[in-house]
């Protein structure tokens, strides 16, 4: 199985409310430690990890479905 185009992850994220998209871009893109994160973003270290959740979990039902689903016959991710 092939890789998910690159436009399918980032129109999800662009579909994500900026905060948690900046905090998922930061956190893995920029790999910025948790403490240069909550101080640029003026978060709590538990707001920052409930923010990059939400993002996981969001980037994961949009793979599922969108791309698992599709290639897998429509049974989903194993």
């Amino acid at each position: 199985m092939t890789l998910p185009p690159v436009t399918e992850v980032l129109g999800q994220l662009q579909a994500m409310p900026d905060k948690i998209a900046k905090v998922f871009l930061l956190r893995e893109l920029d790999d910025l430690s948790t403490e240069e994160i909550c101080s640029t973003l003026a978060i709590t270290p538990g707001n920052l990890w409930v923010m990059l959740h939400r993002a996981r979990m969001a980037l994961r039902r949009c793979l599922e479905t969108n791309w698992f689903a599709k290639h897998t016959g429509g049974q989903g991710a194993a």
